[in-house]
């Protein structure tokens, strides 16, 4: 296989920047590297498109990969598997009208993928035959406003009929003997003719109806004015044509004959002259943007005429990964992707821009002390003190010079390791520091060092204060002091007297075991109280303490004890963060208002509530801010890009309406009317179906399901989806409901996978609604219909065939029953016939028997009549001789 010496090269490069370990990564905080270990598979990316669902498409020296915020699919050359990728080296992509995706390759031709049946189909050169695509190494794919498919390869011009999947070829005539044709670059002009860019031959232009090419007029002696033949990528709009060359940018006014040479407007328009642009990309929102080799990302805006130049340098404003870019893409939601050599793929977001970042370099004395910034302030002259887990620094954003403060604090642990908790001015303009090891310390402006706050160490309660969390003065030189140990405690700043408070005349030991996080004054007579107890109203001139605490079943309590933060508002209203989210307290009614994540929320723990200058209430969370309106509570989540893990007191209020705020990444300033929120409503789609925790294969794309059918022993499904959404997938929030299980939407937070087990056979609708990163829902729902068929022995026509077997089986047990007695009573009908006439016979033979027996006994009566005649005769005369004895 053939690779151009162009990505020889880069390869190579590419190889030793990661061989010795280079760290090309940028330490822009924008930035977020995209990678090996975000499931792509290569950190060489080579070109990248957005499909109209929202996927990302990356294609990569190893494989095409199909992002959708969490991790890729992967296409790979399989040679056991003609439904694979013909090569994995991809050199371009395209979506076509369709949604169809085309892949190009180094040395497999082209490819074809059907996103509706999963259908992966090559297009490859085949010798002697002429309809095959001209060449395997296929550089650009490009669709014209006839939906024409257009190639160009290493072996000149290619058209695909669709239709016959069949090329027709052409090549650029010859001017010389051996030329060397690879077509790079193809761009539509508004006639429907073609300008093509040769990476020997120069520019060209085709006309499709004639299949005739011709060498544009550049200036009245023909001779041309290119910046290189080199040509790598071209663009055409309104008349005007952008080439970018090896050599530089050309832009040319076709409108004019002979073309007339145009340049770049603004401060940096001499910048591009001499740069390899590898690629022009215009995002349809009013910007041009050219990919350079060695040069960065240049972003020209034709609306204002400005340059604005991305690079890797570490005094580039706009920091990038890598100074060659290979390709960019702007998704829908303003995401900036780069295609990087070196540093793999790139993402960041415009508006991120907006948020100003500063952390420790290790490489530069000159910067913060420690990124755990935990305590924030800002001095009128616009120094902004920040407290670390390291010490304090001083930070002028002006010069952006550091001055830090590690070896003035040295009581106790403070010695060894210096943990700021606190820093307060107080009205005589004094700048106080409370330290985890339970220092109290004043600054000195003149000998501009920090020293323990005088009469501080002498007095017996300081020994029992193990941490100090907070400073409030109440009235001139009255400081009250939150500590872990001792409670609240007082220090007069005049008498350097540190006492606990009394009530009449006995110590309050409610505040001395109070563990105290912060303070906010009502009135003049009442100060707010936030504790590991609750929140606590204290009456300061009678020291009367109402307290207001979380407890099981009661309907109008705050929602946790663990208060973090306190903010009272325009109308009067007290703002309480805790650590079972936010709670908003009526004083005049009394009555709490509770909310948590199921109310928008991107964390139960509010560290910090601040006032915007854009009538917002922001709040500091451990997974950045939320924002809301004080009239209509609905809460916008925003990332705080490469410091979103915010952290207890590490927030204030700026000058100029600006909002800064301390995480474990170092701090960020920002001003709220700058930051625009994501509006973009994400589609939502299924990446993945597991059976029994095995990924399935259906007949069609998973995202184009509309319906599964699964047997009954495949009833426990995970579901894979995501919002297409990608400024921070990690923050889009999902919801679901399964019809036939639940009907009811169901909060699912951040979670993108979904798992049934057992589920019963029967239909179900399984239904997602997704939002992206600040909370904006895509109502219009995704559907999957599940079709589970239940066991043969449990299935609709079982049970019908089982009737009627049961029914079949009784008529026949009854039809066999009446034809038994019918058969029975037949035979005894025959029988009783048989034994009548028998009987008939016998009575016949009976009366005859009778017949002959009177016969016999009438003979027998006439015989015997005369003997036994004689026989009375002879009595009767012998009992008439009376003289017989």
């Amino acid at each position: 296989m053939q690779y151009s010496p162009s990505h020889i090269f880069f390869a190579l490069v590419f190889c030793i920047l990661m061989a010795l370990n280079l760290n090309g990564q940028s330490k822009s905080q924008f930035l977020e590297k995209i990678g090996i270990e975000n499931g792509l598979s290569s950190n060489y990316p080579t070109c990248i498109i957005e499909d109209s669902k929202g996927f990302i498409w990356i294609g990569s020296n190893n494989g095409l990969n199909r992002y959708d915020g969490y991790q890729s699919r992967i296409f790979k050359h399989d040679p056991n598997n003609s439904n694979t990728l013909s090569e994995n080296w991809i050199t371009s992509l395209l979506e076509d009208k369709d949604g169809n995706i085309w892949i190009g390759t180094e040395g497999g031709g082209l490819n074809h993928y059907n996103t509706a049946t999963d259908v992966i189909t090559r297009f490859t050169h085949r010798k002697n035959d002429s309809t095959s695509i001209s060449s395997n190494v296929v550089h650009r794919i490009y669709e014209d406003s006839q939906s024409r498919l257009w190639l160009g390869t290493k072996n000149g011009l290619n058209l695909l009929d669709r239709d016959k999947l069949t090329f027709q070829h052409w090549i650029q005539p010859n001017e010389c003997q051996n030329c060397e044709f690879s077509l790079k670059a193809i761009t539509e002009d508004h006639k429907g003719n073609l300008w093509v860019g040769d990476e020997f031959q120069g520019l060209y232009y085709f006309i499709p109806s004639t299949g005739t090419f011709s060498r544009p007029h550049l200036n009245s002696s023909n001779k041309s004015q290119l910046p290189s033949e080199f040509i790598n990528d071209l663009y055409f709009s309104k008349g005007i044509l952008w080439i970018g060359t090896d050599n530089g940018l050309a832009i040319l006014n076709t409108k004019t004959e002979p073309f007339t040479e145009m340049s770049l407007d603004g401060e940096h328009k001499s910048a591009v002259s001499d740069m390899c642009i590898w690629k022009i990309y215009n995002d349809h929102k009013g910007s041009i943007w050219l990919c350079s080799n060695g040069s960065g990302l240049i972003n020209y805006n034709m609306k204002t005429h400005e340059t604005t130049i991305y690079k890797a340098d570490s005094n580039s404003a706009y920091k990038i990964g890598s100074n060659s870019v290979e390709d960019v893409l702007v998704d829908k939601s303003r995401n900036i992707w780069m295609a990087t050599l070196g540093n793999g793929l790139n993402k960041f977001n415009l508006k991120n821009l907006n948020f100003h970042h500063w952390e420790k370099n290790n490489d530069d004395r000159n910067s913060l002390v420690n990124n755990n910034v935990r305590a924030i302030m800002q001095d009128p002259d616009g120094s902004i003190w920040i407290g670390t887990n390291n010490g304090l620094s001083r930070f002028n954003p002006n010069s952006e010079q550091y001055r830090n403060y590690i070896s003035d604090f040295k009581y106790r642990a403070d010695a060894y390791t210096t943990k700021i908790r606190a820093i307060y001015r107080s009205q005589n303009n004094d700048i106080w520091v409370g330290t985890q090891s339970g220092g109290l310390y004043t600054y000195d402006q003149k000998q501009d060092k920090f020293s323990l706050a005088l009469g501080f160490a002498d007095s017996p309660l300081a020994s029992k204060i193990g941490h100090i969390q907070s400073i409030y003065e109440v009235e001139a030189g009255q400081l009250l002091i939150a500590t872990v140990g001792a409670g609240l405690v007082s220090f007069n700043t005049i008498t350097r007297e540190l006492k606990r408070i009394y009530t009449n005349n006995e110590p309050n030991t409610f505040l001395f075991n109070l563990d105290v996080k912060c303070m906010l004054k009502a009135s003049d007579s009442v100060l707010y109280i936030g504790s590991n107890s609750g929140l606590h109203a204290l009456n300061t001139n009678t020291l009367k303490i109402e307290s207001y605490e979380n407890e099981e079943g009661c309907t109008n309590c705050i929602n946790g004890n663990k208060i973090r933060s306190l903010y009272r508002d325009s109308s009067n209203k007290l703002w309480i963060g805790t650590r079972s989210g936010l709670a908003i307290f009526d004083p005049k009614t009394k009555k709490f208002k509770n909310y948590n994540i199921e109310n928008g929320l991107p964390s139960t723990i509010i560290f910090g509530i601040l006032p915007g200058i854009d009538g917002n209430i922001w709040l500091t969370t451990p997974n950045g801010w939320s924002k809301t309106d004080p009239e209509n509570i609905q809460f916008k989540n925003i990332t705080v890009p490469g410091n979103n893990i915010l952290d207890m007191g590490g927030h204030a209020q700026g000058l100029d309406g600006n909002l800064i705020v301390g995480g474990t990444s170092g701090f960020t300033i920002f001003n709220p009317n700058t930051i625009k929120s994501n509006e973009y409503i994400p589609n939502v789609v299924f990446t993945d179906v597991k059976i029994n925790n095995e990924s399935t294969s259906f007949n069609q794309s998973i995202s184009e399901l509309k319906v599964i059918d699964l047997q009954y022993n495949q009833n426990n499904i995970t579901f894979e989806f995501a919002a297409l959404e990608f400024t921070n997938s990690q923050f889009n929030q999902y919801k679901y409901k399964l019809e036939g299980f639940n009907d009811q939407w169901i909060e699912y937070g951040t979670k993108h996978d979904l798992t049934f087990t057992n589920l019963d056979p029967k239909t179900y609708i399984l239904k997602i609604k997704g939002s992206n990163n600040e909370g904006v829902w895509n109502e219009q729902e995704t559907s999957l219909t599940i079709n589970i068929s239940p066991p043969w022995y449990k299935t609709l026509w079982f049970r019908i065939f089982s009737i009627l077997l049961i029914i079949g089986s009784l008529f026949t047990f009854y039809y066999l029953r009446i034809k038994r007695l019918k058969r029975t009573k037949t035979m005894l009908q025959i029988e009783v016939t048989k034994q009548t006439k028998e009987l008939l016979r016998n009575n016949q033979k009976l009366e005859e028997l009778d017949r002959e027996k009177d016969g016999i006994i009438g003979i027998m009566a006439h015989d015997l009549r005369s003997p036994l005649n004689n026989i009375h005769g002879l009595t009767q005369l012998l009992e008439g001789n009376k003289n017989l004895d």
